[in-house]
C-alpha cells in the first residue's frame, strides 16, 4: 500500500455530503505479523499528512506490545496521532460520556440514547490531549482481533455508537472509521453492526495487502500423510538421518544445525521425537506452548537467535490461529543455522466453544479449522525462508491433503469468534452495562455476531443468575460491577468466574477464600491439582481416599462441606502442597518436576509449571478488591482460615448463582421401583443426559451426607458441575462423551431459596431455560 492509495481513499469518503451526517466505515488489509515491521502506523500517519484532523489508532494489547513504544509521528498540527489499546480506549468513551446523556428529558436524544447531545462536545487539541475529550472530527483506525475479542468487540461498538451520535452536529463533525486485519474484508458482524449504527461501508476496500501478499504456496515441500503420528515419524527419520549423516562426515561443521517442529495438530503425540537423545544422553529437544493471543517476545526472540539454542531444535506446540510478529526470523537464519523447519499443518482445533445442541460452552470443543486459520498456519511456512535462490532454511509441511491449496480450501467458511464462544457471556453483560451509558440496545447490537436463539438464551441466565433483573437492567451495585469488569481481562473474560470473584462477602475470610478459589478454577481445577487413584478400581476403596483427605482439612473446614464442595476440597488441598511445594523451591533453588506431590499426602500433586500464574492471577484479584475497597489489605494465596458452616454455605451459594445455568440432576435408582434400572444424571435446562463421567473428584463425593440431609423422599440430588467438557480427546462424534468437570453439591432448600430469590413463580424446569431455539452451528 502507498501513501497515495489511503489519500485516494480518504479523499473518496471526503466528497460525501457532512451535512448528511455520513460516517464512512472502510477496511484495511494487512498481513499477519505486521507489527514485526515497527513502520506500519508510521506509514499510516504519513498517508494522512494532508489531513488536518486528529489521528487515533485504537490496537489490541498484544499489538501495542510490539509496537514501538515511542512512535516518531509527524508534527501535524493542530492535532498529534495518538495510539490507545482497546481497554485505554474504552476508559476514554467513558470519559467522554456527556454529563446529562441518562436524563430522559434530554430534547437531544433520539430512541436508544443516541443524539447530539448524547457525548461531550470538543473543544479542540488541548482538551484531546489533556483531558482525553474525543474531537469531532477525527480519522479512528481500529485494529481488529481476527477472533474478536469481548474487549475488542466493545471498542468497536462503543466506537460507533459515538461516531454516529457525533455525526449528527453535522458540517462541525467529520469522521472516517477504518477498520484493519489480516483478513481481506472486515467480518460479517461488523458490516452488520455498521448498518446498525447507520454508518455508511464502502462496497469493497481491498488495497494491497500491506508489506506484501503471501509468496506462493509452492515455494517449500508439501508430504501428504495420512495422521498427524505419521507426519511425526516421518519427521523423525528424516531428523535422526540427518544427524547421523552430519556424525559420518568427514569435516564437521562450525556449528551443527537446528531442527524446528511447529505442530498445529491438537491429537499430535511428539513423545517419539522429544525422546531423542544425543550420545551423551541429553535431549535433542526441547517443548514450548505457544498462546494465539499473548505469545511471549522471549519465545519469539528465540526464532530470532537460532544461535542460542541449548538443544539441538524445538517442537513448539502452537493453536489454530497463532501468529507472532517474526518479522525478521528471516535473517536469523540466513547463516544455516536452522536447517530444517517441520510444519504438522492441523485441519481440527479444539476450543472452549458454545455448543448448541446442549446449550453449554464446552472444553475441548473440536471444530473445523477455517480457511483463515489454514492460511494462517500456511503464513508459517513463509516465514522461513520463500522459495528464492538465496534461501538456506529448508520448509517442510505435512498434512492428509495432496497440496497446500486442497488443505486450505477445505477449511470452515468462518472462524469461531470469541464473542460467539468463550466471551459470549461477558460481551452480553458489558453490552448491558454501557446501554444506558452509551445509549446503545444491547438485544440488536449483540444479535449483529450472535444468532437471535442464543442471545435470547443467555440474556435469560444473566437474569436467572442476579446479573440482570427482569427488565433487563443491571442488578448489580456500581462497585460490583466495577469490580465486575476489571477483573474480566484477568479471567480471559469467564463472566462466571468474573461474577463469582464480585459477589458480596460477609467476611475478609469468605472473600480471600472465593478468590483464591477463582484463582485455582481459571484454568480449570484439573489443569493445576490431581488425584491419583491409578490401579484403585472399586468406588468404596476410591472413597476412601477422599474421606482420608477431608480428614486432613476438617479442622479449618466442616467436613460435611469439603466432601460435597469438591472446589473447595481442591483448594485445601492445593494451598497445602502449595506451602510444602515452596519450601522445596527454595532449598533446591529450581524445580524440576512437572506434578509435585507432597509425601505426607498420598495421591495428590499439583501442577508445578502453574504455579506461578495462579499466585499472579489471585494477586490482580486482591489488588482490585482492595481498590474498590472490598478488601482493606493485601493477602496471600495460600492464606489459611477458618470456616464455619455458615460462610461455607455462603460459599457454595455463590458457586450455584454462578454457575446456576449447568444444574445437574442426578437420578438415584429405587429398590421398590422396577423401572429406576440405573442411575443416571441430566442437564436441567435441556434435558441432555450426561455420561458415567470419569471425573475422579466427581466420583468420590460424599453422597452418603447427601442422602441423610436432602429431604425425606430421596430418589436423587442436584449438583453443579464448574464446567463440561468432550472425552475422547475432543472428537465431536455422536457417541463422544459429555463430562462435567468437578462437582458442588446444591441442596434442595438452597435452590428453593434461590428460586424465590430469582425466578419466583417459576417451575425449576423452566426457570432453566429460555425455551428458544437455537439453530446449530454451520461446522457442526
Amino acid at each position: 500500500m502507498s501513501a497515495e492509495d489511503l489519500q485516494y481513499l480518504l479523499q473518496q469518503t471526503s466528497s460525501l455530503p457532512i451535512d448528511d451526517g455520513v460516517v464512512v466505515l472502510s477496511h484495511l488489509w494487512v498481513k499477519h505479523n505486521w507489527p514485526a515491521d515497527g513502520d506500519l502506523i508510521p506509514e499510516l500517519e504519513d498517508s494522512l499528512a494532508g489531513d488536518s484532523r486528529a489521528t487515533l489508532f485504537v490496537l489490541s494489547t498484544r499489538e501495542m506490545d510490539w509496537t514501538p513504544a515511542s512512535i516518531e509521528f509527524a508534527s501535524r498540527l493542530p492535532y498529534q496521532s495518538r495510539v490507545l489499546d482497546y481497554a485505554q480506549f474504552l476508559r476514554v468513551l467513558e470519559d467522554n460520556r456527556a454529563a446529562n446523556a441518562d436524563n430522559d428529558d434530554d430534547g437531544g436524544k433520539e430512541e436508544g440514547g443516541q443524539g447530539r447531545d448524547t457525548w461531550k462536545a470538543s473543544g479542540g487539541p488541548k482538551e484531546w490531549h489533556e483531558e482525553n475529550i474525543l474531537p469531532n472530527k477525527m480519522v479512528l483506525i481500529m485494529s481488529l482481533d481476527p477472533w474478536m475479542s469481548a474487549e475488542c468487540t466493545m471498542a468497536l461498538v462503543g466506537a460507533m455508537a459515538w461516531a454516529s451520535s457525533i455525526s449528527k452536529r453535522g458540517a462541525e463533525a467529520h469522521i472516517d472509521m477504518i477498520t484493519m486485519s489480516s483478513t481481506c474484508q472486515s467480518p460479517s458482524g461488523v458490516q452488520r453492526l455498521s448498518t446498525h449504527f447507520g454508518l455508511s461501508s464502502l462496497a469493497t476496500c481491498r488495497l494491497d495487502c500491506i508489506g506484501g501478499h503471501m509468496p506462493p504456496l509452492e515455494t517449500y515441500d508439501h508430504v501428504q500423510v495420512d495422521s498427524a503420528d505419521e507426519a511425526i515419524q516421518t519427521i523423525r527419520s528424516a531428523i535422526v538421518e540427518a544427524i547421523e549423516t552430519e556424525e559420518e562426515g568427514e569435516e564437521e561443521e562450525e556449528e551443527a544445525g537446528k531442527y524446528a517442529v511447529l505442530n498445529f495438530s491438537p491429537d499430535l503425540c511428539v513423545d517419539d521425537l522429544a525422546s531423542l537423545t544425543d550420545s551423551a544422553g541429553e535431549n535433542l529437544f526441547s517443548i514450548e506452548f505457544w498462546d494465539r493471543s499473548n505469545t511471549l517476545p522471549e519465545q519469539v526472540h528465540g526464532f530470532r537467535n537460532v544461535g542460542t539454542w541449548q538443544h539441538r531444535g524445538k517442537i513448539v506446540h502452537l493453536p489454530s490461529g497463532c501468529t507472532a510478529p517474526l518479522g525478521d526470523v528471516a535473517a536469523a537464519v540466513q547463516g544455516g543455522l536452522l536447517k530444517h523447519v517441520f510444519v504438522v499443518l492441523g485441519e481440527r482445533a479444539t476450543c472452549v466453544a458454545f455448543d448448541r445442541s446442549i446449550a453449554q460452552l464446552v472444553k475441548a470443543f473440536s471444530v473445523k479449522v477455517s480457511l483463515e486459520e489454514r492460511t494462517e498456519q500456511l503464513w508459517w511456512t513463509q516465514l522461513f525462508g520463500g522459495g528464492g535462490d538465496d534461501d538456506t532454511t529448508k520448509v517442510t509441511a505435512y498434512s492428509k491433503y495432496p497440496s497446500a491449496p486442497d488443505f486450505q480450501g477445505d477449511g470452515a467458511r468462518q472462524r469461531r469468534l470469541d464473542v460467539q464462544n468463550s466471551h459470549m457471556g461477558a460481551f452480553l453483560a458489558l453490552l448491558f452495562f454501557a446501554r444506558h451509558t452509551w445509549g446503545i440496545d444491547p438485544i440488536k447490537v449483540a444479535e449483529c455476531f450472535i444468532s437471535p436463539g442464543v442471545v435470547g438464551e443467555m440474556s435469560h441466565r444473566l437474569v436467572m443468575q442476579g446479573i440482570l433483573h427482569a427488565s433487563l437492567d443491571v442488578a448489580m451495585c456500581p462497585k460490583q460491577t466495577g469490580y465486575f469488569k476489571a477483573v474480566l481481562p484477568i479471567l480471559g473474560f469467564d463472566y462466571q468466574l468474573a461474577y463469582l470473584a464480585s459477589l458480596p462477602a460477609s467476611s475478609p475470610e469468605v472473600h480471600v477464600t472465593r478468590i483464591q478459589l477463582v484463582a485455582l478454577m481459571a484454568d480449570g481445577l484439573g489443569e493445576n491439582i490431581t488425584i491419583d487413584t491409578d490401579g484403585i478400581a472399586v468406588r468404596g476403596e476410591k472413597r476412601s481416599v477422599i474421606s482420608t483427605l477431608v480428614d486432613n482439612f476438617s479442622d479449618v473446614v466442616d467436613s460435611v462441606s469439603l466432601g460435597t464442595t469438591i472446589p473447595l476440597l481442591s483448594l485445601s488441598i492445593w494451598k497445602f502442597v502449595y506451602k510444602d511445594y515452596c519450601r522445596c523451591l527454595t532449598r533446591r533453588k529450581g524445580f524440576p518436576f512437572e506434578w509435585y506431590s507432597n509425601p505426607d499426602l498420598a495421591h495428590v500433586s499439583i501442577y508445578a509449571p502453574k504455579v506461578a500464574q495462579v499466585e499472579e492471577t489471585f494477586k490482580s484479584l486482591c489488588k482490585d478488591l482492595v481498590t474498590y475497597k472490598a478488601l482493606s489489605k493485601m493477602y496471600n494465596v495460600d492464606d489459611c482460615f477458618s470456616l464455619s458452616q455458615d460462610q461455607c454455605r455462603e460459599l457454595r451459594r455463590g458457586l450455584l448463582l454462578a454457575y446456576v445455568p449447568q444444574l445437574v440432576y442426578k437420578a438415584i435408582p429405587q429398590d421398590d421401583d422396577p423401572d429406576s434400572e440405573r442411575q443416571h444424571e441430566y442437564i436441567v435446562g435441556s434435558g441432555v443426559e450426561l455420561h458415567e463421567h470419569l471425573d475422579i473428584l466427581g466420583d468420590l463425593m460424599d453422597t452418603d451426607h447427601i442422602r441423610a440431609n436432602d429431604g425425606r423422599q430421596y430418589t436423587g440430588f442436584f449438583w453443579l458441575p464448574c464446567g463440561f467438557r468432550h472425552a475422547k480427546d475432543g472428537e465431536l462424534l455422536p457417541e463422544s462423551m459429555l463430562l462435567p468437570e468437578s462437582m458442588v453439591w446444591v441442596p434442595k432448600r438452597m435452590l428453593k431459596e434461590f428460586l424465590e430469590d430469582f425466578m419466583p413463580d417459576t417451575e425449576l424446569a423452566w426457570a432453566m431455560t429460555s425455551g428458544l431455539q437455537m439453530e446449530p452451528n454451520p461446522d457442526e
